[in-house]
């Protein structure tokens, strides 16, 4: 996950922020295992955006599973697995 030291003097997003913002950007980051990852944020207490785990249409995608959360600065990651 992302954490921003420096420099410190920036902004935390929105907590009212939508996928479909203007100003929205995610970062994808791909996983062998979504689920053991899953699991272990969510032990360290990451907020999840999503539901939890949803199954995207490969075909459009390039991924089956995917899940979004949020990174210690609250800016959206996406865990992807194909």
């Amino acid at each position: 996950m992302l954490e921003y030291l420096t420099p410190s003097d920036g902004r935390a997003a929105p907590a009212d922020e939508h996928a479909n913002d203007l100003f929205h950007h995610q970062t994808r980051l791909v996983t062998d295992d979504i689920e053991a990852v899953l699991k272990t944020l969510q032990e360290k207490h990451y907020q999840l955006i999503s539901s939890g785990i949803a199954v995207l249409p490969k075909a459009e995608t390039g991924f089956h599973f995917a899940v979004i959360v949020r990174d210690p600065d609250g800016h959206p990651m996406e865990l992807a697995k194909k």
